[in-house]
């Protein structure tokens, strides 16, 4: 699965960005590989506070999948 989107903030285009996500089937479920590029056309360092969300999904995916297993499809 891929994505991209635009931040405009203020009217103002700001930032843009490209996701890929990828599935991938091992013997005991699935890897989960997800590639952010990001460019902020501000000029700003962006990549701590991508790497804080990132994480903050990650760990909130573990959490869920501790607290309610995971569903066969």
């Amino acid at each position: 699965m891929a994505y991209s989107l635009t931040g405009v903030f203020g009217g103002v285009l700001t930032t843009l960005m490209q996701i890929v996500i990828e599935f991938q089937p091992t013997d005991d479920g699935c890897r989960l590989e997800v590639t952010a590029q990001v460019i902020d056309l501000t000029g700003g360092d962006v990549q701590s506070q991508h790497e804080a969300g990132w994480t903050w999904i990650l760990d909130r995916f573990e959490s869920d999948i501790a607290e309610h297993g995971l569903i066969a499809g």
